[in-house]
């Protein structure tokens, strides 16, 4: 029995190059997803940076019922400017954000920062009621004419501003003034 040898193929140089391009093709598209889920990852942390960014105090995340000065409740994100809010008078301010540092103080998601009701005003994140949750949140603030901000079981939290004096004042000194122990610590400040 006599053994052929393979039969040699033309090198077809055409073929190659389209061979090649379909290749590199495929790798830039898959480079350019790379891209595209890189740039939206990059998008997402600026969105929550943005968030974080300034007095963002009045951060409840989406869903979070509201109580309306009419009794009835109305999740966050339908609330519009002029709504008559219970305690918190007329909505004049509305900002919209990520943020992926957000507490779960009883059955309300909202940010740590955010000043809330118990025995006296203080910071969610310092209540011993708070639980910081994982996840990317869509969040709402909201600033109100009496600052107030009533949630579905009566928990009662400051809006944006939380007080007139808004950004004018520090963090400290607008949780002061919440107490009413600002002006006192005014007044001692001008002692020293």
């Amino acid at each position: 029995m006599k053994i052929e040898p393979p039969k040699k193929e033309k090198f077809d140089i055409g073929q190659a190059a389209k061979e090649k391009d379909i290749a590199l093709q495929a790798g830039l598209g898959f480079a350019q997803m790379g891209s595209t889920e890189r740039g939206a990852a990059a998008a997402a942390k600026a969105q929550v940076a943005s968030a974080r960014a300034g007095r963002a105090k009045s951060c409840f995340a989406e869903g979070t019922k509201i109580k309306m000065a009419n009794g009835s409740l109305k999740n966050i994100e339908d609330i519009k400017l002029g709504d008559c809010l219970h305690l918190g008078g007329i909505v004049y301010g509305m900002q919209q954000g990520l943020t992926d540092q957000i507490y779960k103080y009883k059955d309300v998601l909202i940010t740590g920062s955010h000043a809330v009701f118990e025995k006296e005003w203080v910071r969610v994140a310092n209540s011993p009621y708070a639980e910081l949750e994982e996840g990317i949140y869509k969040v709402y603030n909201l600033s109100t004419s009496d600052h107030r901000i009533i949630t579905e079981k009566d928990f009662m939290f400051a809006d944006f501003d939380e007080t007139d004096y808004g950004s004018k004042i520090s963090d400290k000194d607008s949780l002061e003034e919440l107490n009413g122990k600002r002006v006192k610590v005014l007044e001692d400040r001008r002692r020293t």
